[in-house]
Order: C-alpha cells, then sequence, then structure tokens
C-alpha cells in the first residue's frame, strides 16, 4: 500500500491523457486514501485538485519553458511537471526548493529515471519566470487569476494577447475548454464570464444547512455563519464535531443556492396557508433526498413522497429521515410510483438532471467532459420530467423546476419549450431566480443555479 501522498497523486493524474477524460478520485474512505495519514490526504488531494483545475494554466507554463511538446512527454512525467508547477506557482506553504526536489525525486520513484534532469530544468525554468502575486487587473498576458482578488503575474508574456485573442487567453488563464468559454460568453455577455470563470477555480468551502431556529453551533465545529440565513461555513474545513451534527440531523451539507427551490415553494404555499396535514408534495427526482429532507422540515404538516429510480438513493433517504427525525417522509421507486398511479400532488419539485454548469468549482470533472456533453439528450429528459409532474399535478397545483445550470438553455429556455408544448393549460408565474456562482470570502460563496415557481391555472 502507497504511503507517499504525491505518488498516490502522480498515479491518479497521470491517468488523465484525454483532456475531456478527467480522472475520477476515489472516495477518501477507500484503501489508498486510508492508508494516507490525515495530513498526507489533505496534500494529495489538494494537488490533485489543483491540477485538474489548473491543467490549462499550467501546461501553458511547461510549454512556455520547454522544448519538448507536451503531447510527446510521458504520462508519468507530465504528471509530476504540473504538480510541480502547481506547487511552484499556486499552491501555499510550499518552498520553491521543496516543490522541485520533491518532483525530482518522484520521477525517479515513478521509473523515469532518465527524465529527472529533465523534470527539474524545466521547473527551474518556471520559477525563472518570477511569477509574483498581485491585484488583480484586466486581462493581459502576462498574468491568470489566482481568485477573485489577486494574479499571478510572470516577467514574460506566456498567454494569448487578450486584445487578439480573448477567448483564447480566458480559456488559458482561466484553464477552461475554449468551446465551454465560448458558449458562456453567449449565455453571460463579455461582462460576466470572467468572474464566472475565476469564482470556478476557487476550491468550494463546506457550507451547511441548518433549520433549527435555536441552534447553536458548538465551537469544536468552528463554524462561521454564512450571508444566507439559517447557513453556516466551516471556517477549518470538515471535521468529526461536524459530522456528528450531520447523522443527528441538526445540521445538512447544501449550498444556499441548491436550497433556493425549496424556499421558494415553502414561501409560497405557507403564504397561502396550504401547509396542513392534507396537503401533498412530490419530489420526483430526489437523489439522496437534501432537498426532500428540506421539504419535510421547511413543511412540516404536508405529506413528503420521495421519487427515484435509484434503490440505493431512497434507502439512503430513508436513513436521513430518521436521523433528522422527520416523520412526514415517504419514498417509492418511480417504476413502482408510475404503476400505482398515486393521487395527484398539491405541489411537484423536479430537481432536474443537468450540465451542472452552476457548480463546477465543487464538480472539478464536469468543466473538461462539456465540450462531450450531449444537451438534446438532457433536454429531453428535462422536458419529460416537466411533463411528468404536470400528469401528476392538481389542476391548480404548484410546479417547482430547478437545476444546478447557468445555461439559459436548460433553465428559461426549457420552461418556456414546456409551456408552449401545452397551449390548452394556463400556467401563471410565481415566483422565477438566477444565480451565478460567486466568488469572495467563504461566509459570501454561493453556486449558480435556477429555479421557477409556476402554477396551473
Amino acid at each position: 500500500m502507497n504511503h507517499d501522498p504525491r505518488l498516490l497523486a502522480a498515479h491518479i493524474l497521470s491517468t488523465w491523457t484525454q483532456i475531456h477524460d478527467p480522472p475520477r478520485i476515489e472516495s477518501r474512505d477507500s484503501p489508498e486514501w486510508q492508508a494516507l495519514a490525515s495530513r498526507d490526504r489533505a496534500l494529495a488531494f489538494d494537488l490533485i485538485c489543483g491540477v485538474i483545475r489548473r491543467r490549462l494554466t499550467l501546461d501553458a507554463m511547461i510549454h512556455a519553458v520547454s522544448k519538448t511538446p507536451l503531447d510527446n512527454i510521458e504520462p508519468d512525467v507530465i504528471a509530476v511537471l504540473r504538480m510541480g508547477a502547481y506547487q511552484l506557482v499556486i499552491a501555499q506553504g510550499i518552498a520553491d526548493h521543496a516543490a522541485i526536489d520533491t518532483s525530482v525525486e518522484l520521477v525517479r520513484q515513478l521509473g523515469a529515471v532518465r527524465a529527472a534532469s529533465f523534470v527539474n530544468a524545466v521547473l527551474r525554468n518556471i520559477q525563472r519566470l518570477g511569477g509574483v502575486v498581485e491585484p488583480l487587473q484586466p486581462p493581459n498576458a502576462l498574468a491568470f487569476p489566482l481568485d477573485s482578488e489577486r494574479q499571478v503575474k510572470f516577467c514574460r508574456a506566456i498567454f494569448p494577447d487578450p486584445q487578439r485573442q480573448f477567448v483564447d487567453h480566458l480559456a488559458v488563464t482561466t484553464s477552461h475548454p475554449r468551446e465551454l468559454v465560448s458558449a458562456m460568453i453567449q449565455w453571460l455577455g463579455v461582462e460576466k464570464v470572467r468572474a464566472v470563470l475565476i469564482s470556478n477555480n476557487i476550491p468550494p468551502s463546506v457550507t451547511l444547512r441548518c433549520d433549527q431556529p435555536d441552534f447553536i453551533a458548538p465551537p469544536e465545529a468552528g463554524l462561521l455563519p454564512h450571508k444566507s440565513p439559517n447557513f453556516f461555513v466551516a471556517a477549518n474545513g470538515w471535521n468529526s464535531s461536524i459530522e456528528s451534527l450531520i447523522s443527528s440531523g441538526k445540521l445538512s451539507p447544501q449550498d444556499p443556492t441548491a436550497a433556493r427551490a425549496v424556499k421558494a415553494l415553502a414561501a409560497i404555499l405557507l403564504k397561502q396557508k396550504l401547509n396542513s396535514p392534507s396537503h401533498t408534495i412530490l419530489d420526483l427526482c430526489a437523489g439522496l433526498g437534501t432537498k426532500t429532507i428540506q421539504l419535510a422540515r421547511a413543511l412540516p404538516q404536508a405529506r413528503i413522497t420521495a421519487c427515484d429510480i435509484a434503490d440505493d438513493k431512497l434507502a439512503a433517504i430513508k436513513r436521513r429521515a430518521a436521523d433528522a427525525r422527520t416523520a412526514n417522509i415517504a419514498t417509492m421507486e418511480m417504476l413502482t410510483f408510475r404503476a400505482q398511479k398515486p393521487p395527484l400532488f398539491d405541489a411537484v419539485l423536479v430537481d432536474a438532471p443537468c450540465s451542472n454548469t452552476g457548480v463546477m468549482a465543487r464538480r472539478l470533472q464536469v468543466r473538461w467532459r462539456w465540450p462531450l456533453f450531449e444537451p438534446a439528450c438532457v433536454r429531453e429528459l428535462q422536458t419529460r420530467l416537466m411533463d411528468d409532474a404536470a400528469e401528476h399535478l392538481k389542476p391548480d397545483g404548484l410546479l417547482v423546476y430547478s437545476t444546478c445550470s447557468i445555461d439559459p438553455n436548460e433553465n428559461a429556455v426549457a420552461v418556456e419549450d414546456f409551456l408552449r408544448a401545452r397551449p390548452g393549460e394556463k400556467w401563471s408565474n410565481m415566483r422565477r431566480e438566477f444565480q451565478l456562482p460567486t466568488a469572495g470570502a467563504p461566509t459570501e460563496r454561493c453556486d449558480g443555479g435556477f429555479v421557477t415557481v409556476f402554477k396551473r391555472q
């Protein structure tokens, strides 16, 4: 069993030979992770995630100082070079000599002894680029954004000129596929796109929702209040105290944007005084039940049915409901649900599968896989789910549609297409919210997403 965090990271990253097929990171409960001490696990995880996020920027550094084309460098060697460049320029708290020396030793351990001098030369040349951290400036060919407030500036231009190659510059300096950057410019406009791309490179915080108004965070949990009411941020990351609070049902891991769908529905139902034991709500794509639990707590008098195609997810919902001590949740597998044709519901929540473009800071592989994404297939599924929701909705019921996407084609356009296909029905829009991913302090960050609530007349 491997006990070297850098070796583990290099083994995982060396499998990344096709840019649209990033490596999968195994659960930290797996034997290869458990073989590491907690501090070494954190280092390995940071190296892997850092390289996955910053690959195009790191490759630009390597390309700028090496005469060997990147495609001609062996997978093990390029993995070590990317890790070394990440430690030299982006990672915090690692001395330059340590980053270089450990990289040279690492490539020897991987069996590429002859490449040791090459790795040493490339990393020392990157060191000579003289990367200096300074306040974030408008795009230029010498610098790339480190976060929403800082950039790293080199002594010479190594990036595309933003005046002549704006899309290429953004793609390389923020490390996103060019196709995705072009699409996001169409979705958001030039003024907003850079800030969103930068936010995708900021490691996400652990954000937790609390539904208990009298909850007092224990000091050992290290929780800070988020700007969104009833949310906390783990200031020092995950710990056993937070795990205990989640297991006891006092906290639920969730981003404030993800909570908006249920908050919007609950606000409308409570305003219309529809929160009673006789009212029913269907969570059509319940997944692991985060929104199901949120529904049950926000509307304790209503009866909630969680539906999904996966039995293991429904089992997880049952366990979470028991931990959260919620008694108003029932679960049903999708095929059984359709066969039984249950009574119509007062409200249906469709938290639809989507491209995940609003949560790319959390889901590192999404940006690289996006060029192979098939929007037509997903749009068809989203429309079918809204049709299913309408079929199980009372004549005057509420339909909630939400995604964690910032692509308007999956959001407002998808809803408009759904309504256009039902000309015999009249629907009124009760609420619509759209949120872009935001950066800033951990207590201010949130994911991107969309939610709309509309009522059938």
